[in-house]
């Protein structure tokens, strides 16, 4: 299991629950990386989101749940999604229609993977 990005912001309550949901993440098998995007605040940055478990759904259980967190902090979510197996190629289309079932668009295309993001939702 690799280490998990611990750099949240400044707001105590985002790093407690963020926390929280990487302890989850891991106690599921599901390796997370998210920071505070340095470069915009109103965004947390999701490197990468990977479901390492046998257990099928427990990527999508995490990465709904980390955008339930944005939600209430008001944060939106930008990442890149690459393909895991050989990050020298384009993430498959599965890949990117999984992230656009959770509310994430394209935002644009590079040799070897694509920008997304999504934006914090009302309640």
């Amino acid at each position: 299991m690799t280490k998990h990005a611990r750099n949240f912001g400044s707001l105590a309550d985002d790093i407690l629950e963020l926390s929280g949901l990487l302890k989850l993440a891991t106690a599921l098998d599901v390796n997370l990386h998210v920071n505070w995007d340095k470069r915009d605040p109103k965004f947390w940055e999701l490197e990468f989101i990977k479901n390492a478990s046998s257990v099928t759904g427990s990527g999508t259980l995490v990465l709904g749940l980390l955008n339930d967190a944005a939600d209430r902090h008001r944060m939106g979510i930008i990442g890149f999604a690459q393909n895991m197996v050989d990050s020298r190629l384009p993430p498959t289309e599965k890949l990117l229609c999984w992230y656009e079932k959770h509310g994430y668009t394209r935002v644009c295309a590079e040799p070897h993977g694509v920008q997304i993001k999504r934006a914090f939702r009302h309640s």
